[in-house]
């Protein structure tokens, strides 16, 4: 079975988008104390591994909503790209899971606060609150806890769920050779590296 794990927070990147790598794990055969880790920090649960992900339905609810606020995390800080319509579809059933069932008379814009619904690019989008509605009009009489299970294995489908990214930086003159066939071989070992298409030349 899995075990949720608890993270850690540096007090320095609190205020931070948080991701993956801004944070310390905690290990659970050591105490707090142990890891340096003062009574006055504060310490945040979040799932660390998926392996298990599709066993976990409404018979799971903790792990459930674990599960669902770690996904919306991720989409809302953009660590799951997502295009502007699927972003609207996860808006429209996170607004049923925190409001319930559509109202027409009290859900209208402007009624959300669209950066707790929308990741950063599509906030400003004009129409956008009015594609949401029209999204969680879908979801009349559906439980929250389904509600929750749609949105998981809605963002569990994306390409990127699952991966694992990795800030890296290039200097320009890796590019730079006097000989076009020695810019050719060592550009296509970092793309077959990355596992990207080849470039053309």
């Amino acid at each position: 079975m899995f075990n949720p794990c608890l993270f850690f927070l540096y007090p320095k990147v609190i205020h931070h988008k948080l991701s993956y790598f801004s944070v310390n794990w905690i290990n659970p055969a050591k105490t707090l104390r142990e890891q340096g880790i003062d009574e006055n920090e504060p310490v945040l649960l979040r799932r660390k591994f998926f392996f298990s992900d599709g066993n976990i339905d409404t018979h799971d609810p903790i792990q459930l909503n674990l599960l669902y606020v770690q996904c919306r995390d991720a989409i809302l800080d953009g660590t799951h790209p997502v295009t502007q319509d699927l972003a609207c579809q996860l808006a429209g059933i996170q607004a049923h899971i925190q409001f319930g069932n559509y109202n027409e008379m009290r859900h209208k814009p402007p009624f959300l606060e669209l950066k707790e619904f929308l990741p950063q690019s599509y906030i400003k989008v004009k129409g956008i609150e009015k594609k949401i509605f029209q999204e969680h009009a879908k979801h009349i009489d559906k439980s929250e806890l389904d509600a929750k299970v749609l949105y998981t294995k809605t963002a569990r489908s994306l390409p990127t769920y699952g991966v694992t990214f990795f800030l890296v930086k290039v200097s320009l003159l890796l590019f730079i050779f006097p000989s076009k066939k020695k810019c050719k071989e060592r550009t296509n070992l970092y793309h077959d590296y990355l596992e990207l298409p080849k470039m053309q030349f």
